[in-house]
């Protein structure tokens, strides 16, 4: 049974699927060079099916978590880290994407590349806090491994 969050998921899914594609199909045939955010972009893409796959997987759990049990309480919670960890990359890959196509168009201001390589870092910097959160939510890195068993 197809719920309405995966089916909006998936529609949205699609678009960008297309319009990547548009994307890719204007640079090949008309610019005929790729660069680094168009690999970037490819990976956001990536990340961006991986995530919503795992969404889709854990529908039956979302919805229903009254009836959850032990081992889908542990399947859940493997699940909410690994869409809200794929999910944090999925957005940096974009914001990564989008700062190497201003990197290329605007590469001719020294200026402009100063500011670049600070925003840059800060987007770097933020990333690595949101990796340690989401990687210590249920308590310490070594109880990812006994998740299922952790105390309410």
């Amino acid at each position: 049974m197809l719920t309405i969050l995966q089916g909006v998921s998936w529609a949205f899914a699609g678009l960008a699927f297309i319009l990547t594609g548009g994307r890719f199909w204007i640079r090949c045939t008309i610019i005929k060079k790729l660069s680094w955010d168009d690999a970037v972009h490819l990976l956001a893409l990536l990340l961006l099916l991986a995530q919503i796959a795992i969404v889709s997987g854990a529908t039956t759990v979302i919805y229903h978590p009254a009836n959850l049990t032990q081992k889908d309480l542990s399947f859940y919670l493997r699940l909410d880290i690994a869409g809200v960890f794929i999910s944090w990359c999925c957005f940096y890959a974009v914001k990564i994407s989008f700062m190497l196509l201003y990197r290329r168009l605007f590469q001719i201001s020294e200026r402009f590349m100063k500011a670049w390589w600070i925003v840059m870092a800060i987007v770097f910097l933020t990333f690595w806090p949101l990796i340690v959160g989401i990687l210590t939510e249920c308590g310490s890195p070594s109880a990812l491994g006994h998740i299922g068993t952790l105390p309410p």
